[in-house]
């Protein structure tokens, strides 16, 4: 018999920074491993026969030159006389010489430390000066290997909100982070409680204000009270289900000692997370025999980006709470790939772009199972999962976004096996 304790009053509260580890950006032709422009939070269309940057023998990132200073609204001709590319915007003119480690703003001479050159056939130019030469502000991670461009000077990704799905082996954590407002659902088994805190701890910004623990089983729930014990919590929100194992009794333990912390359980609520985004907490019905029926189901919207997070709902929920569900860009899969969730009648209401699956290397359980991988990937749905990746990033200002992961899943993927 399941229990369930009394549900408190609820509150309102706001919300979500981001850090990355090896990119691959969304729209889906951007190429793993291949360094990638973002111009004003829009990306360049690099392709086959303009070229790609790349990392040249100085250790700084080369771009097709023609294509990427028309992406940023530049005229540029080129100086068949003196080998040089001529770039000009805004009454500015640069002049790029092929093979010198300068470049010519009007009559003023930039040194730099690499030159643009030939390759291939095609022109390519050191972004970060001729670019900056301009006034444009150009920043760049090093991990994911994006360089981020704002014209006008600015932050050159705007207001950035981050979601981290952490690697705790076969378990579920993820960190949603803007400004100084975080939430955290779930932490893992007790084995990662320490791991999840140290990964979270650098973008934590005085309190933890929501710990969302989606359902009471131990690859939840088991990691929190190292969490509670570290951070100070503003709000916790769980499923309500009581339990007797010693995971939940050691996460009820800490939770419900949390000095000075709204603990309730959840219902349809909104938390309004200021610069246009919302998290939001989608009932799904309480006092079910299953306990991954009863899994927190919730969504982050930010402007024109939504982030679905399934806990281990299964199928039989979905379907009969499918009007609760519309179309979102990225969804954390159900169940860690189980075949058991995520259904084709589910699939076809959310039309994700992109799924997260979180696992652990050859689990006992086999997931994901190829029958998800099969309904994910026959929708040609980029998937991206723990297991291989580690941690992944998602980085969005709410019109674009970034997926930093290792690589795409495939069929040869499932089950998860190790990879020597």
């Amino acid at each position: 018999m399941i229990k369930r304790r009394k549900k408190l009053a609820l509150v309102t509260v706001w919300l979500l920074t981001f850090t990355v580890s090896l990119a691959v950006l969304i729209p889906t032709y951007a190429t793993s491993g291949i360094p990638s422009v973002l111009i004003d939070a829009k990306l360049v269309a690099y392709t086959t026969d303009l070229g790609y940057p790349f990392v040249d023998k100085n250790n700084r990132i080369q771009v097709p030159l023609r294509i990427t200073l028309e992406s940023f609204g530049a005229k540029v001709s080129w100086d068949s006389a003196h080998n040089t590319a001529i770039a000009e915007k805004g009454g500015v003119k640069i002049k790029i010489p092929i093979g010198t480690s300068y470049i010519i703003k009007d009559t003023t001479i930039i040194q730099n430390d690499t030159a643009s050159l030939i390759r291939e056939g095609r022109t390519y130019l050191p972004i970060r000066a001729v670019l900056e030469a301009f006034g444009a502000k150009v920043t760049y991670s090093a991990i994911t290997q994006t360089i981020f461009v704002n014209k006008a000077g600015g932050e050159a990704f705007g207001d950035t909100a981050s979601i981290h799905f952490l690697n705790v082996g076969q378990g579920d954590s993820t960190f949603i982070d803007i400004g100084s407002f975080e939430i955290l659902i779930d932490a893992g088994t007790r084995a990662y409680g320490s791991q999840v805190v140290s990964s979270i701890d650098p973008y934590v910004d005085g309190n933890l204000e929501i710990v969302v623990a989606t359902h009471a089983h131990d690859d939840h729930i088991g990691g929190l009270p190292a969490v509670f014990n570290a951070f100070q919590v503003d709000t916790i929100i769980d499923s309500g289900e009581v339990r007797t194992t010693l995971a939940y009794n050691n996460y009820y333990s800490a939770a419900s000692s949390e000095a000075n912390c709204n603990f309730i359980t959840d219902a349809d609520m909104s938390f309004d997370m200021g610069r246009g985004a919302t998290y939001k907490i989608l009932e799904m019905g309480d006092g079910y025999d299953n306990t991954n029926s009863n899994s927190i189901i919730s969504l982050l919207d930010y402007g024109d980006v939504e982030v679905l997070f399934m806990a281990d709902l299964d199928s039989g929920v979905e379907e009969a709470k499918i009007n609760s569900f519309s179309a979102v860009d990225v969804v954390k899969i159900g169940h860690h790939g189980s075949k058991t969730s995520t259904s084709t009648l589910f699939l076809n209401q959310i039309k994700p772009k992109t799924a997260i699956i979180s696992a652990g290397i050859d689990n006992p359980y086999h997931h994901p199972h190829s029958e998800l991988l099969t309904r994910l990937l026959e929708r040609k749905i980029n998937v991206y999962g723990t297991f291989r990746s580690g941690d992944i990033v998602m980085k969005t200002d709410g019109s674009t976004y970034i997926i930093d992961a290792m690589r795409k899943l495939t069929m040869a993927d499932f089950g998860s096996p190790a990879i020597n």
